[in-house]
C-alpha cells in the first residue's frame, strides 16, 4: 500500500494548526523565548570577516596567484596613501616632515610608514633625478644669486633680507644682469597678505627654480602607510584613518601650513565604501520595514494582525540569524 504524501502533509499541517489554536498562549510564549534566545546567541556570537580577499575561494587559480603576490610583496597590500597638497613646495615639504615624524611614533597602528622624499639618500641626491636641462637651469639660477644667498645665509632675519635686496639693487644699478623682479613681486605679495591678515608663504624653492609665481599648480607630497587592520569589525581601517586625521589637525597642517590632507589607497577606499554601505543599509532596513507595515495594514485592515505578522517576521529573522552564525561561524560581506 503506497503512502499518499500529499494527504499526510495536509493532515500534519491541519493537526499543527489545531494544536496552535488550542494552545495559542503557550505556543506564543514558547516562540517568544526561542526567538529571544536565538537573538541573544546571535548577538553574543556574531563574528564578521570584512576582508574582501576572503570572500572568494583560495582554490581559484587567479586567487592563488594573488595570494602569492601578497606573500612576496606585503608592503603593497592594504595601504593608505596620504597626499598633502599646498600652493608652494616649501609648505608641502614642511607639513609632510611634521606629519611623517608623528606617524612614525604610532607603531601600534601602522606596520610601516614610508616617506620617499624624507629619505637621507633623496635629500642628498635628489638633483640626480632632474633632467639635464632642468639641472642646468637650476645651476644658472643659483649661480646668478649665489652672492646674495650667501649674505642671507649669514643673517636670516628681515634685516638680512633687506640688506640682500639692497646689494641686489645696487648690483643691477651697476649694470649687472640680475633679474630681481620675481623676488620683489613675491615679497610684495607677502607684505600685502600680511597687511590684510591673510595666510601667505614665500617660497624660496620656487624662486631658486625660476618659477614666476603665476602658476596654479598644486604641489604634493606623499606618505605611504600600511596600517594594522582588524577584519573582525565592520570598518577595519577606522582607527588608522581617524589617527591620521587627528594628527593632521593636531599639527595644524591646514591652519598653520596651509596644506590640505587627502587620503586614498585600498584601505581608505574600502573604509569609505563600507561606511557608505553601513549608513545606506540602516536606512534601507527602516524603509523596508515601514513599507512592509503599510502593505500589511492595507491588506489586513487590522492593527493586531499587522503586529502579529511583524512579530512573526522579526522572530523568523532572529532564528535564521542564529542558525547562520551556528552553522557558518562567521559572516563576510556577501553573506
Amino acid at each position: 500500500m503506497s503512502i499518499n504524501w500529499r494527504q499526510l502533509l495536509n493532515h500534519s499541517l491541519l493537526a499543527w494548526v489545531r494544536f496552535v489554536e488550542r494552545y495559542n498562549l503557550p505556543v506564543a510564549l514558547l516562540i517568544f523565548f526561542i526567538a529571544g534566545g536565538c537573538l541573544y546567541y546571535a548577538v553574543d556570537n556574531f563574528r564578521m570577516n570584512t576582508s574582501t580577499s576572503d570572500m572568494l575561494s583560495s582554490e581559484l587559480e587567479w586567487r592563488q596567484q594573488d595570494l602569492l603576490y601578497e606573500k612576496h610583496f606585503p608592503q603593497y597590500s592594504n595601504n593608505i596613501l596620504v597626499v598633502l597638497e599646498a600652493d608652494t613646495p616649501d609648505q608641502a615639504i614642511d607639513a609632510a616632515g611634521v606629519l611623517y615624524e608623528k606617524l612614525q611614533a604610532q607603531t601600534e597602528l601602522f606596520n610601516s610608514v614610508y616617506y620617499p622624499e624624507g629619505l637621507p639618500f633623496l635629500r642628498q641626491s635628489a638633483l640626480l633625478y632632474l633632467d639635464t636641462e632642468e639641472l642646468q637651469d637650476l645651476a644658472d639660477n643659483l649661480a646668478s644669486i649665489q652672492p646674495f644667498l650667501g649674505r642671507l645665509t649669514r643673517d636670516q632675519s628681515v634685516r638680512g633680507l633687506l640688506d640682500m635686496l639692497e646689494e641686489a639693487l645696487q648690483a643691477k644699478a651697476d649694470g649687472e644682469d640680475i633679474d630681481i623682479d620675481p623676488l620683489l613681486e613675491r615679497i610684495t605679495e607677502a607684505f600685502r597678505a600680511v597687511n590684510h591678515d591673510e595666510f601667505h608663504r614665500l617660497s624660496w624653492q620656487s624662486l631658486m627654480s625660476g618659477e614666476n609665481g603665476e602658476t596654479e599648480e598644486r604641489y604634493r607630497q606623499f606618505i605611504l602607510l600600511q596600517p594594522k587592520l582588524e577584519f573582525d569589525g565592520l570598518l577595519p581601517g577606522k582607527a588608522a584613518i581617524e589617527k591620521i586625521r587627528e594628527l593632521s589637525k593636531e599639527a595644524g597642517l591646514e591652519t598653520k601650513y596651509g596644506v590640505k590632507v587627502r587620503l586614498t589607497g585600498s584601505t581608505a577606499l574600502a573604509y569609505e565604501e563600507m561606511l557608505s554601505v553601513s549608513r545606506g543599509t540602516g536606512l534601507a532596513i527602516i524603509a523596508a520595514l515601514g513599507i512592509v507595515v503599510v502593505i500589511l495594514f492595507l491588506g489586513l485592515r487590522s492593527v493586531w494582525l499587522v503586529a502579529a505578522s511583524v512579530l512573526t517576521l522579526l522572530a523568523g529573522l532572529a532564528i535564521t540569524a542564529a542558525f547562520a552564525i551556528f552553522s557558518v561561524g562567521e559572516l563576510n560581506l556577501i553573506s
